[in-house]
């Protein structure tokens, strides 16, 4: 680990810097509708999103744009998730997911490169799960890059996204970091570990940047203030119950295409839940449907079938 203490002059150098450029706070972004929402109308609602992300690919395509969406978080956040869905029914040769995992020296030493090879073509979509961002947050929160490397970076980014932007070719970035507090965070990393599907997805780092919470909280506050700007804005959705965050990060993805381009006849507003269930409720868990419950038996069940 990392002790902060050894780069707080860096800390103040970066800051100098970054004063030059056109920054943006964070966008924290929510679709209220969402919030609350059952399994039923997750599904309906889920549906209509990806209708309309295929209409956006095709947008995407006709019109040679080339899109990054970079998904960012913590361990177990639902980034894999959120990109699954968001995928689900798309033309698979119109776009690709990009996990680096853990790096060779080369990309390590080369790491905007890295990533330039890894951004889309025109007509493409690449979705990133984690991204050049990991030199911002999980790689100096774990001592997996040097204080010069993250200072690098800092340093660079902000120009560096700005020339792959510019002109009429130039990257759309949709940048979203989901957002999941420390108690769910916990609980989805045990329910992993006790899962005879998913114990796999359990790693010895994960367990570790839990016990690092706040140096993560640390350098997480550092990027959004440093790397969010005008152009380029860093969207922040609360990920504490995956469905609600995956369908946000459906509809901010559209929504942020429909202010750039003729897309905007694609957007449509959500759709609000039914209220037609007389207060009884129906969940269904790994093949196993609970029905007939109650407001607080539902909500019990929910949030644990939206942290699987």
């Amino acid at each position: 680990m990392m002790d902060l203490g050894n780069f707080t002059g860096t800390k103040i150098n970066i800051g100098l810097i970054r004063l030059k450029m056109k920054k943006a706070k964070p966008i924290y972004y929510s679709i209220p509708e969402y919030n609350n929402a059952d399994t039923s109308y997750y599904y309906e609602e889920k549906r209509r999103l990806q209708v309309t992300l295929l209409k956006v690919q095709e947008w995407v395509k006709k019109n040679n744009k080339r899109l990054a969406i970079v998904f960012e978080g913590r361990d177990a956040a639902g980034k894999g998730t959120a990109i699954r869905r968001i995928t689900q029914n798309l033309n698979t040769k119109g776009f690709k997911v990009f996990e680096l995992g853990v790096p060779n020296k080369s990309q390590q030493n080369r790491w905007f490169d890295t990533h330039l090879k890894a951004m889309p073509n025109k007509g493409e979509i690449v979705l990133f799960d984690r991204s050049w961002y990991s030199r911002a947050i999980i790689q100096p929160a774990m001592g997996f890059c040097s204080m010069e490397q993250y200072a690098y970076f800092m340093k660079k980014v902000n120009d560096w996204e700005r020339g792959l932007s510019k002109g009429k070719n130039g990257i759309i970035f949709i940048k979203i970091y989901l957002s999941v507090n420390r108690e769910n965070q916990r609980l989805r990393l045990n329910l992993r570990r006790s899962s005879e599907l998913k114990y796999w997805k359990l790693s010895k780092n994960d367990l570790e940047a839990l016990s690092s919470w706040h140096t993560f909280s640390f350098f997480k506050q550092e990027m959004f203030e440093k790397t969010s700007t005008k152009k380029n804005t860093w969207h922040i959705i609360n990920s504490d119950n995956k469905f609600s965050a995956t369908l946000i990060s459906m509809y901010l993805i559209i929504s942020n295409l429909s202010k750039k381009s003729e897309v905007n006849h694609i957007i449509c507003d959500p759709d609000l839940p039914e209220n037609g269930n007389k207060g009884k409720y129906t969940i269904k868990i790994d093949e196993v449907i609970f029905d007939n419950l109650n407001r607080d038996q539902y909500e019990l069940l929910y949030r644990i079938k939206s942290n699987e």
